[in-house]
């Protein structure tokens, strides 16, 4: 039920927004990256919730949109760092494919009372220069790929020692070869 609210949110932002704004933007960034010895081919992609195409000079902003249960306003005080690090990400590979040196992210925060239907929206924007997002996103990128390679010498242990099983008793029972 609270996807399906989130989902309706999303969307009356979205058909509010000026005809500067471009919803649901697909993003794919590929790189290589090495970690040791081992060679790791990364996608990153997703569908930002909206971008701000404004004529230039004016820099494009990055809309991520969160449907939320608590007051918008709390945000101001306490922001969400998992928000903040979705739509910074997505900065980053809008930036770096359109080499901008900075790019404007909004959070967009909507709340529905479910009894009043009242909504409050609440939106937060920064400025990010290019170094400051490309700082981020590889700090990220080094925590991931660090537990991925933790990840990849556990199942080279772990094949590693299935081959060396030896099945317990001389024999199948019927159907278990099967199954």
């Amino acid at each position: 039920n609270r996807a399906a609210e989130g989902i309706q949110a999303h969307k009356r932002i979205q058909d509010s927004r000026p005809s500067v704004y471009r919803p649901e933007v697909t993003v794919s960034h590929h790189l290589t990256r090495f970690i040791q010895e081992q060679e790791y081919h990364i996608t990153i992609s997703g569908r930002i919730d909206g971008i701000f195409e404004y004529p230039s000079p004016r820099i494009p902003v990055i809309d991520e949109i969160k449907s939320v249960s608590q007051d918008p306003d709390s945000f101001e005080e306490k922001s969400n760092p998992m928000h903040w690090g979705q739509a910074i990400i997505y900065a980053y590979i809008i930036a770096a494919q359109r080499e901008l040196d900075q790019i404007d992210v909004q959070l967009t925060y909507i709340r529905e009372d479910q009894e009043t239907r009242k909504v409050k929206i609440r939106e937060y924007v920064k400025n990010f220069p290019f170094p400051e997002l490309e700082d981020f996103f590889n700090h990220v990128l080094t925590l991931y790929l660090q537990w991925a390679d933790i990840l990849e010498n556990w199942k080279q242990v772990r094949n590693t020692s299935i081959e060396e099983l030896k099945y317990p008793y001389t024999g199948f029972r019927p159907g278990q070869r099967k199954m």
